[in-house]
């Protein structure tokens, strides 16, 4: 870093057992050297435990050209022994029976290797590289037994604890993970351990539920966690990999950074994103467990508090003396993370001045900076997200109408009064709800630093053919609770009747006291299981 806080110079990143640092002489061209540390750990595929050993890691043997993030996870528990059976290219079979066979590979076809040992009665394939080898081989098809590979180390480590019993375990999906970081300002430390213990690191328990589709349709769930440590103006990185869902995933992070944190689903075989959610950077407390949700239902679209909070009132729609700019929330999962628009034809906006249409948007960015009169005015905002694939099952259209008045603000700004529709329904991971009754709640609010007044007659209405015929849900009264600066927010129980099968589509329709109002319909809210 430059004198004047700049950023200049090298960039060294990399994998080193050793840094080192020459001291930069002060003067015109002096500056400072800082050093980061980073640690991205998962609990592996395969854990193996010789009896009175340390368990030791092992990954399925991908196919080539594979990830093996990619590679299917064999099934493979119990207590075994362990064979040493030689060179992956004529392996020994003799009594291999019901054992795991270690063969030493170099990077080749493993295929014909596996079918030898499963022939002979092998329990389960273990390679690791040869000595000068850098990969121990790939397989091709469906392996005719669980195939693992490991690392040269702990293989040798096995091999040495000679004929003692092997507890197996694996894992189709990660338990756990550590996104460590460390960092000194003008200094390289001479020598550094990252602590993962205690209150050093808090626990992020990641649930990760489905709009319909799972891994079992071809789809992976990326985690993306970043890290930014205090006073250092950079970034970390946690570990990316590929995790099946619907399922759960437990992060201990290093509790002193401020952590982003983004789910991201995408098509395995194509590669692209069917999905991508955010939640805006904050910090744990060392020794805490937070619990999170994605991809919760119904997804629809209400206002972030969370971006709020980081980012402050600027990420909502608002009104700069006579411009607005319209930033209506786009699709939402039901704890609050916000989805990005990855195509644009899952979209279309069209905002109304005093009933006449003023602008037809397929991109947001044409509802910022909108010229509007000084005198109160009465607009209508009107946003449509729709998708739909193999993951987007269920949401698959989500319209809202939003109707406000707005003039010129007293301050440099005013927060536009989009009402926010939110629901609490106790679904499944993957999106549905039993067949009979079924209740969840309704909550009505106002974005942050509006005050939101009663609504006397909210309405709920349910369809089951897609949003062509709709009917009235059961209302079991409906609330407004006094909240502060929030002002009084309206809090509803709703009760339908679920059919026996098929999909249900919600239309909440609300007017304040204030004269604010909402239309929300989301098509294919959940299903019905």
């Amino acid at each position: 870093m430059s004198p004047d806080g700049a950023y200049v110079g090298v960039w060294l990143t990399g994998h080193a057992d050793q840094t080192y640092r020459h001291p930069i002489t002060p003067g015109a061209f002096g500056g400072t050297v800082d050093s980061e540390l980073n640690a991205a750990l998962s609990q592996p595929e395969a854990e193996l435990t010789p009896a009175g050993r340390s368990t030791l890691g092992a990954r399925p043997v991908p196919a080539q050209g594979q990830s093996v993030w990619m590679a299917p996870v064999p099934r493979l528990a119990g207590t075994f022994h362990v064979v040493d059976a030689g060179d992956a290219a004529s392996p020994r079979t003799a009594k291999i029976s019901g054992r795991i066979a270690m063969v030493a590979g170099s990077c080749g076809d493993l295929t014909a290797t596996a079918a030898r040992l499963a022939a002979a009665g092998a329990a389960a394939m273990l390679a690791y590289a040869s000595h000068g080898a850098a990969c121990a081989g790939t397989i091709q098809g469906t392996p005719p037994l669980p195939s693992l590979a490991m690392r040269p180390v702990p293989a040798r480590a096995l091999l040495a604890a000679g004929n003692r019993a092997v507890r197996v375990v694996t894992h189709t999906s990660p338990e756990y993970a550590y996104d460590l970081a460390a960092a000194w300002h003008d200094r390289v430390p001479d020598g550094a351990t990252v602590d993962a213990t205690g209150d050093n690191v808090a626990a992020l328990v990641e649930h990760y539920d489905t709009a319909g589709g799972t891994s079992a349709d071809g789809l992976g769930l990326y985690e993306n966690l970043t890290g930014f440590l205090p006073g250092m103006d950079s970034a970390v990185f946690g570990l990316s990999r590929r995790v099946p869902f619907p399922g759960t995933v437990t992060h201990y992070v290093t509790a002193a950074a401020r952590w982003d944190k983004e789910a991201v689903v995408a098509d395995d075989a194509l590669g692209g994103a069917y999905a991508a959610f955010y939640s805006p950077g904050r910090t744990y407390a060392g020794g805490s467990t937070t619990q999170d949700t994605w991809f919760g239902g119904p997804i629809g679209a209400f206002s972030s508090a969370a971006a709020v909070q980081a980012y402050g009132w600027g990420v909502l729609s608002n009104r700069q003396g006579d411009s607005l700019y319209l930033q209506p929330p786009l699709i939402t999962d039901a704890a609050g993370h916000g989805g990005e628009m990855l195509f644009w034809d899952e979209y279309e906006a069209k905002l109304y001045q005093a009933g006449q249409l003023v602008v037809d948007a397929w991109d947001p960015l044409m509802l910022m900076g909108y010229p509007a009169p000084p005198q109160p005015t009465r607009f209508r905002l009107d946003v449509d997200d729709h998708r739909s694939s193999v993951f987007w099952q269920h949401s698959t259209d989500i319209h809202t109408v939003w109707g406000f008045t707005s003039r010129t603000p007293a301050g440099d700004h005013a927060v536009l009064p989009l009402m926010d529709v939110r629901y609490a329904m106790p679904l499944s991971d993957r999106g549905t709800a039993p067949a009979g009754a079924f209740g969840f709640g309704v909550t009505l609010s106002m974005p942050a630093e509006v005050a939101a007044t009663p609504v006397a007659a909210p309405r709920v209405e349910v369809s089951w053919d897609g949003g062509s015929g709709w009917q009235p849900a059961g209302l079991r009264g409906c609330t407004g609770t006094p909240s502060g600066a929030a002002g009084t927010v309206t809090r509803c129980q709703v009760v339908v009747a679920n059919h026996a099968g098929g999909t249900a589509s919600l239309r909440v329709t609300a007017r304040d006291a204030a004269g604010r109002t909402v239309q929300q319909t989301i098509v294919d809210a959940y299903a019905v299981r």
